[in-house]
């Protein structure tokens, strides 16, 4: 099945914008690798917790000396 050539301008234009983007904090690489774009950021920090705990777990796990291999740690909400 082909793709209508709409869908092709817009995946072609999704993969530029992709290209232009710092991969790490997601911000444009035109504005902020300019030397104008400078003192345009500063940093924040956010806590996700249920990140946090999964991070806590893991670390509980390694110290436990458990095996790590293909274990995955996800966080469910209590009720």
């Amino acid at each position: 099945m082909a793709w209508p050539d709409e869908d092709i301008e817009l995946a072609l234009h999704w993969q530029a914008e992709k290209r232009m983007t710092c991969t790490e904090c997601g911000h444009h690489l035109d504005e902020s690798t300019s030397k104008d774009g400078q003192r345009l950021y500063q940093a924040a920090e956010i806590t996700c917790h249920a990140c946090a705990v999964i991070d806590w777990r893991r670390k509980a796990l390694s110290d436990q000396e458990v095996d790590m291999g293909g274990l995955r740690v996800y966080a469910t909400k209590r009720s």
